[in-house]
């Protein structure tokens, strides 16, 4: 896997998009699952992820955020979109 691109949209939406060898992640299922995988690594107290699919992989928009009373700081939250790509071998490189 690889990150081919990041920004931040102009509603402050954090995105990120990533690639894979399409061998490893061969459906959208398995990328699905990658995809809660790297959330996962970013979510906070309270969150809500929406899939949408792409012609070559998979569109995960998350909310998350700190609700009131699970944290000592303010209540907060972040929006992030994370699309996920399966590449041939030969497309992706040898870092996929």
């Amino acid at each position: 896997m690889r990150v081919t691109s990041t920004a931040v949209e102009p509603d402050g939406a954090y995105r990120l998009e990533v690639a894979c060898d399409r061998a490893a992640f061969p459906n959208r299922r398995a990328l699905r699952a990658l995809g809660w995988r790297l959330l996962g690594e970013v979510a906070e107290a309270g969150s809500c992820v929406l899939e949408a699919p792409l012609e070559d992989g998979v569109e995960l928009r998350m909310l998350t955020g700190m609700p009131p009373r699970t944290t000592d700081f303010a209540t907060h939250g972040h929006t992030m979109i994370l699309a996920i790509r399966a590449e041939r071998r030969h497309e992706a490189g040898a870092s996929a």
